[in-house]
């Protein structure tokens, strides 16, 4: 007979092997877990809706920023859905996560625009704003790159058409650069939106704006009013 030595040896590295197994078996999936990026999950209650925790706010965000390093029709459908969600940080990170989904960003903005309810469509002009990709555009319409230039144009005009408005008033007020003043004009003369010119009344009294501008502003009201007379005959 073995010794009780080696059984006692034989038991135990078999109990040691029993026990590496399913520590594996977790390891390993522990790491599948780890690199399939979170899906976006909206609140499910309207108590949930209504008092989001800070834990439920942050995983959220982080679930909607990895779904912009996904190139598929589903991420798409998922950021838009995130437009929705009652935390301005979710929805702030669902613009950043559009901006990133695509190489041709003024396309989806276009898209989730076209198909976005009026409420959505408000919204998603409104985080534009709110996460600061529409600062950086404003910053970058002067850029040497016509390409950079041409998408930061697009990317503020789909924001003001969607009814967000302020940062290019900003801009016109106060942006030390005459070229993006007069370029935010321009951008809020081809929005049309109905808010525009009574603003640019305002500003156009304003002693502080250059000359240069105050004209451009002067010469908007002009096209703008002369476009409303127009629509206003037509419909009489």
């Amino acid at each position: 007979d073995a010794p009780v030595e080696e059984i006692a040896a034989d038991e135990a590295a078999s109990h040691q092997s029993f026990e590496r197994e399913p520590r594996a078996e977790a390891a390993a999936d522990q790491t599948i877990t780890e690199s399939a990026p979170e899906e976006f999950t909206p609140a499910d209650s309207p108590d949930q809706i209504a008092h989001p925790t800070s834990e439920k706010v942050v995983e959220q965000q982080m679930a909607v920023a990895n779904l912009g390093r996904l190139n598929s029709d589903d991420a798409f459908q998922q950021i838009c859905l995130a437009f929705d969600d009652s935390s301005p940080e979710v929805r702030d990170a669902a613009a950043q996560s559009l901006y990133e989904w695509s190489a041709h960003t003024s396309d989806a903005f276009t898209r989730a625009l076209s198909e976005a309810t009026p409420e959505r469509r408000r919204r998603i002009g409104a985080s534009i704003a709110s996460s600061g990709l529409a600062n950086d555009a404003i910053n970058r319409l002067t850029s040497e790159s016509h390409e950079q230039t041409d998408d930061a144009f697009l990317l503020l005009f789909l924001m003001a058409q969607a009814g967000e408005t302020s940062p290019l008033m900003r801009a016109i007020e106060t942006h030390p650069n005459n070229e993006v003043r007069l370029a935010a004009v321009n951008l809020l003369t081809l929005s049309s939106h109905q808010n525009i010119l009574p603003a640019f009344r305002r500003l156009a009294v304003r002693g502080s704006l250059p000359t240069e501008v105050r004209y451009a502003v002067m010469e908007a009201i002009y096209q703008i009013s002369n476009k409303q007379s127009s629509s206003a005959g037509r419909d009489a």
